[in-house]
């Protein structure tokens, strides 16, 4: 899919130094470094630092391995975040979506999209106390980053928004927030889930050490996988393949049938019990 690979190339070449608001003098080193304390393990979990984590590149000085023209491996641990980082990444994505779904139900007023929001809501409060069962198995206290920051204050910029725009305030609220809140929503659930579907595999996975936080992670992508094909779909019915369509969510229109994921069947129904949670 065109959108997701763009997203996913984007997050991988972002997030490298995007954990680092633990230590912002030394980036991935020292997120790698609280990772793996002090390189002790190595980027191969080998026990030193001369290895990186697919053998192609070099280690410099730093103890950051470099792979001269290749992407992060989303396989492989490569300790770009520390774990208590990725624990607040999830419960950041995850209350995100249940609180800007609450929200955005006042609003709603298709059945498609209302469905929709319930869903995002009955599903990511299970993976909120899913989640923090793993990560208190695994000894591992989820500490505020950088990311998780700005997560959550996104997260409450939108439901501030929605909840003035409710109360009849239109000045803080986009166009189509406006005119079609319906539209607005799913659009930018659609986009949400793309980008959630990056980070998890392009930053989180490859962060993650522990075995059952990686397979619940791993666990995890399926479920913000269904939750994006839903929003494709249901932005087929209210305005087209990717909101293409003039109006409003009374029609499809013509584009009902086409999709704008490169050819991705709508259809999929893929279940799985992660914890990785779709914003």
């Amino acid at each position: 899919m065109r959108l997701i690979s763009f997203v996913s190339t984007t997050v991988v070449a972002l997030s490298i130094a995007a954990c680092s608001g633990n230590d912002p003098q030394h980036g991935i080193t020292s997120a790698a470094e609280s990772n793996h304390g002090s390189c002790s393990q190595g980027w191969s979990g080998s026990g030193d630092c001369s290895g990186s984590d697919s053998g192609s590149g070099s280690t410099t000085d730093s103890g950051t391995a470099t792979d001269a023209g290749t992407s992060v491996d989303s396989g492989a641990s490569t300790g770009i975040c520390a774990e208590v980082d990725v624990a607040a990444i999830v419960i950041a994505l995850n209350q995100g979506e249940v609180d800007e779904s609450n929200a955005a139900l006042a609003l709603l007023k298709s059945a498609a999209a209302r469905t929709f929001a319930q869903r995002m809501i009955t599903d990511h409060t299970a993976l909120l106390a899913a989640g923090s069962q793993v990560f208190a198995a695994a000894g591992i206290s989820p500490k505020d980053d950088d990311i998780s920051r700005v997560l959550t204050s996104e997260s409450h910029e939108f439901v501030s928004k929605v909840q003035a725009l409710a109360s009849g305030d239109k000045t803080s609220a986009d166009a189509l927030m406006v005119s079609d809140f319906d539209r607005f929503f799913i659009a930018k659930e659609v986009l949400g889930h793309a980008k959630a579907l990056a980070t998890i595999s392009e930053l989180l996975i490859p962060s993650a050490t522990t075995p059952a936080v990686k397979a619940a992670l791993q666990d995890g992508l399926t479920v913000v996988r269904t939750h994006f094909l839903m929003a494709l779909d249901v932005q087929r019915t209210l305005a087209g393949a990717c909101g293409s369509n003039p109006g409003t969510t009374n029609g499809g229109g013509d584009d009902a049938g086409t999709s704008c994921d490169d050819g991705g069947s709508s259809g999929d129904t893929h279940g799985g019990s992660g914890w990785g949670g779709g914003h």
